[in-house]
């Protein structure tokens, strides 16, 4: 068995400066899946990935439904300004996606930025 890479945006690959591996756990560290995206930063790249998973894979993200509600509960239960519940809201989680409504654990995701033909050639080969 091998690991696949999707290419998310192949079409820009002839106008962006870096291509960046995405790894992304689902939980336990068990297994990966492996998104390439062609961007000028990081930032961008992974707001790509974010809307790539809401219509493709949104079982990798996390519900957002759930940070939004620990959001609120952190204001009308804990009494937090709407700042800090945002913040324990969103303490483990990355933000992402353009319309900034895609979450992802932090420690599920992985990143290599401008990796070789070698080391993707190697991630496919991984048993």
């Amino acid at each position: 068995m091998s690991n696949t890479i999707t290419t998310i945006n192949p079409d820009d690959s002839d106008w962006t400066k870096h291509r960046y591996l995405f790894s992304v756990g689902t939980g336990g560290g068990y297994a990966a899946f492996y998104f390439l995206v062609y961007s000028n930063d990081m930032s961008d790249a992974f707001d790509e990935l974010g809307d790539y998973c809401t219509e493709h894979a949104p079982g990798l993200l996390y519900d957002k439904e759930d940070v939004y509600s620990t959001y609120r509960s952190n204001i009308e239960l804990s009494g937090m300004n709407e700042e800090r519940a945002w913040e324990e809201a969103t303490m483990d989680l990355i933000q992402c996606g353009n319309a900034g409504d895609c979450f992802f654990e932090s420690w599920e995701v992985a990143c290599e930025t401008d990796p070789s033909a070698s080391f993707l050639t190697s991630i496919e080969e991984r048993q």
